[in-house]
């Protein structure tokens, strides 16, 4: 099937420890400077440049399913 997980905590977050084979795509960059989403174009190049297939099945995980819900 293919299950990508994607890990949505900052990247010192992500790199201090974390599932194996999950990909990190902080949630904070997926905002702009006014604190609101991105338009849909850029959300997509992000989730292109961290490598995720989003026609594939996806888990998003966090430290406490906040910043997960957003992704």
């Amino acid at each position: 099937m293919g299950i990508q997980i994607v890990d949505a905590r900052p990247a010192e977050a992500f790199n201090s420890g974390n599932i194996p084979s999950s990909i990190n795509l902080p949630m904070p960059s997926l905002l702009n400077g006014e604190g609101k989403l991105k338009t849909p174009a850029q959300v997509k190049e992000a989730f292109a440049a961290a490598n995720i297939d989003t026609e594939k099945p996806i888990v998003f995980t966090c430290g406490g399913g906040v910043m997960a819900t957003v992704l």
